[in-house]
């Protein structure tokens, strides 16, 4: 526990960094990416176990507000995907919007591709948000989205960003978290969200294979107030997420039948310090 090593990176004249990580190779290097708003810029970067940096591409410039990613993952040809959402200032409603977003990078850092997914109704005033990504056998990508008040959808998108398919489920909790998990040595995947209203609403882990989804269980609110991350195991589920406040973070280990088995409770709130402003999502990967 003690620390070996700190390195800060600096803002360069930027406002609000966040960093997200992409993945740890075999010599414990670091792939993350990183992103300024108010400018708004990419980078993409590794750290070795001795906190030397190395920067694998420019400093790309996107001419928007804000962008932040909530998940990356490498493809199995050594490229990155990351979604997230892109924000922007409204200025005839005086109030920030965003739009959901999905990259593409080369294993050096070049952007391949681009992809904005805004809210279904149009309204200026609705958000949109891209929480969480699975990789898929075929090359395509699913991305889980909220992209309506009131429908979370899972989207299958193909290396280029472009939609093949999408699946929505009924959801309430806009902006609260949609996580999704291969499942081990199988075609299907597990998610969790929140659906109905208060009192009456509950999260609900699915199954989610070949477009349909089985709901497995449910769980009150009052356990798990909002669910970040998922990871199935041979003989539990583990869902990570807020409490019944956002004052502390939660790790519950659950039973295919949804039994809670053990619970671990944490002080504290995973809060981007600009989240009133618009900028950054709640984590979708505390539990790594």
């Amino acid at each position: 526990g003690s620390l070996l090593w700190r390195q800060y990176i600096e803002p360069g004249g930027h406002m609000y960094i966040s960093i997200t990580g992409v993945d740890i190779d075999n010599d414990d290097k670091v792939t993350f990416i990183i992103t300024r708003f108010g400018g708004s810029m990419i980078q993409l970067m590794t750290v070795d176990s001795a906190g030397e940096i190395n920067y694998l591409s420019n400093q790309i410039v996107i001419p928007i507000l804000g962008i932040t990613f909530n998940k990356a993952l490498r493809t199995s040809n050594g490229e990155v995907v990351a979604v997230g959402k892109t924000t922007h200032y409204n200025w005839d409603y005086l109030r920030f919007v965003s739009t959901a977003c999905f990259f593409r990078f080369s294993a050096t850092g070049d952007t391949l591709y681009t992809a904005y997914w805004p809210n279904d109704l149009g309204n200026p005033l609705i958000s949109s948000a891209a929480y969480d990504l699975a990789l898929m056998d075929n090359g395509n990508v699913l991305v889980t989205c909220s992209l309506s008040p009131v429908i979370n959808s899972i989207l299958e998108v193909n290396p280029a960003g472009s939609i093949v398919n999408r699946y929505n489920i009924p959801g309430q909790d806009q902006f609260g978290g949609f996580p999704i998990s291969r499942e081990s040595n199988s075609q299907s995947y597990m998610i969790a969200y929140s659906m109905g209203e208060a009192p009456n609403d509950n999260i609900y882990v699915d199954r989610f294979e070949n477009g349909g989804f089985e709901q497995l269980f449910s769980i009150p609110r009052s356990t798990m107030s909002s669910p970040f991350s998922l990871i199935p195991a041979v003989d539990c589920v583990y869902l990570c997420g807020y409490g019944s406040t956002s004052t502390y973070g939660t790790l519950l280990s659950l039973s295919y039948e949804g039994n809670i088995q053990w619970t671990r409770n944490q002080e504290g709130h995973n809060l981007c310090l600009y989240m009133n402003e618009g900028f950054g999502s709640l984590s979708t990967s505390l539990l790594g």
